[in-house]
């Protein structure tokens, strides 16, 4: 997949957060028409902020803030997608991935770490020991309702699945990471 298609998935989450999960966006949808519908004060306001932030924008990428005069109700998502891929620290779709493996690592082992009775230390969370070696079974789906609602702006092949999370935490992370760049 090129960079530019996982920016646009991202765009497609990024929306359904902001606005309604059944929405659906083309390249040619524009940000003031349905079934977006923005007005400008929007966009100039709450949506260039929830664009340019980290919650669930596109803040860690941007080495530039998406300006003003990138955004208006007439600019197609298309056009939105050029201007993230433009002011981006990354260029092509091997350097996501790179990014969203490291991601998903440090992640997956904080939540492991946290989750686990009693806590332990992320650094003691090993590549190569299973899940249920730190989380008994019943954990593993609040591990994975975590994993989910942490990494939702990233998933655009899906949330993470039971089966995703089976294994040594290697391979876990490896089954997560093909939903980042779906």
């Amino acid at each position: 997949m090129a960079f530019r298609d996982i920016i646009f998935g991202r765009l497609e989450l990024f929306f359904n957060m902001l606005k309604n999960p059944a929405i659906e966006i083309d390249l040619n949808s524009k940000l003031g028409m349905p079934p977006i519908g923005f007005d400008d004060v929007y966009i100039q306001g709450e949506f260039r902020g929830q664009l340019n932030g980290n919650a669930v924008g596109f803040g860690d990428l941007l080495i530039a803030a998406i300006a003003k005069s990138d955004v208006s109700g007439s600019t197609k998502v298309g056009d939105l997608v050029a201007v993230i891929v433009k002011k981006s620290s990354i260029s092509a779709a091997d350097l996501y991935e790179a990014k969203m493996r490291e991601r998903t690592r440090i992640e997956l082992r904080h939540q492991i770490a946290s989750l686990a009775t009693p806590p332990i230390d992320e650094n003691d969370v090993l590549p190569t020991k299973k899940v249920t070696d730190y989380l008994p079974n019943t954990m593993v789906g609040r591990l994975r309702d975590s994993l989910n609602n942490v990494l939702r702006k990233y998933l655009i092949g899906g949330p993470i699945s039971p089966g995703d999370l089976d294994g040594v935490v290697a391979a876990v992370n490896k089954n997560i990471v093909p939903r980042m760049l779906a």
